[in-house]
């Protein structure tokens, strides 16, 4: 099934956006809508994690499409965008916070012209996703946080060392290209996935994607240094969270080997969405068992077809 629909293409539109803190790159992929349809298009809002960059979503999209398309359901647009700092969108001028990355979000969705979505966040995206619908609900119908960065997380001992003020930076510059390629090359990707070795293929497209963009990105490393030090991955985000609309129906998927954003917190930050909710199966936690950090690429076709039926 996962090999039949990468098979399959789909009409995108692509280019840059300038918007307030930098030039953002997109992609659309269009299922479009019959000609008798004068109804608006669905549209679908993809944010990826602080290290790989929107390619991580082109298998779930194609995948989703074909899903789509093989239902006869028509006129649904799903956009993926480079975060600043990251794949082809231009670093920002300042510092990489909470704050610049929900901009972002909302600036693109205006942009082009998307005034009601449904929004995807992986990881650190999960936490973008789930603040900018705290603070947009209007623009959100329908929520999915994959191993989202919510809850406080552990940094290891040289993510603090890089992080120190003065010394930090300094260090950052002169060593931080050399020290991600040869941990890229070294661990490849591993702590992303459960099973590496099932699933080659994905695995030697993600390494050469992060290892293009560390080599060739001029403001990739500086970008992830001021993300490390700037964006609220050791306290979290459960205080927006609780914020989400009750109204808005969500979806948490985790898996649960993943070694990124613990498994162990999955309840935390779902319990924490529920929060006072009437209706608590409006809230779900889909817990896959065997993925890793990007249960859509290990788990493809469980994961796909759950994320289906919640969207669709």
């Amino acid at each position: 099934l996962s090999a039949t629909r990468s098979k399959m293409s789909f009409p995108v539109e692509s280019g840059h956006v300038a918007l307030q803190h930098g030039r953002t790159y997109y992609e659309t992929y269009t299922l479009a809508k019959d000609a008798s349809d004068a109804g608006e298009y669905l549209h679908v809002m993809c944010i990826h994690g602080i290290t790989l960059s929107s390619f991580v979503y082109k298998r779930l999209v194609l995948a989703l499409l074909t899903l789509l398309n093989a239902d006869g359901n028509r006129g649904v647009k799903i956009t993926i965008f480079d975060l600043f700092g990251r794949g082809k969108s231009e670093a920002a001028p300042g510092d990489n916070t909470l704050d610049l990355f929900v901009t972002q979000v909302h600036e693109l969705s205006e942009a082009l012209g998307i005034k009601r979505m449904h929004v995807i966040g992986l990881s650190m995206g999960g936490a973008i996703a789930g603040v900018f619908t705290s603070r947009f609900p209007e623009q959100v119908t329908k929520l999915i946080l994959v191993s989202p960065a919510a809850a406080p997380l552990q940094i290891p001992l040289l993510g603090r060392i890089v992080t120190l003020p003065y010394i930090g930076p300094s260090l950052y510059w002169m060593f931080g290209q050399r020290m991600m390629l040869a941990r890229l090359q070294r661990e490849r990707l591993k702590e992303n996935f459960m099973y590496p070795e099932r699933i080659p293929e994905i695995v030697e497209e993600s390494i050469q994607s992060a290892m293009e963009q560390i080599q060739s990105h001029p403001g990739f490393v500086q970008a992830f240094h001021s993300t490390l030090t700037h964006f609220p991955l050791q306290t979290g985000v459960l205080e927006h969270l609780a914020l989400i609309p009750h109204h808005i129906p969500v979806l948490v998927v985790w898996g649960e080997g993943d070694e990124v954003t613990p498994f162990a917190a999955s309840e935390l930050v779902t319990n924490t969405i529920r929060g006072a909710r009437e209706d608590k199966a409006s809230v779900r936690l889909m817990g896959v068992p065997d993925a890793g950090h990007i249960a859509f690429l290990e788990a493809a076709d469980t994961v796909t077809q759950e994320i289906y039926t919640f969207l669709f």
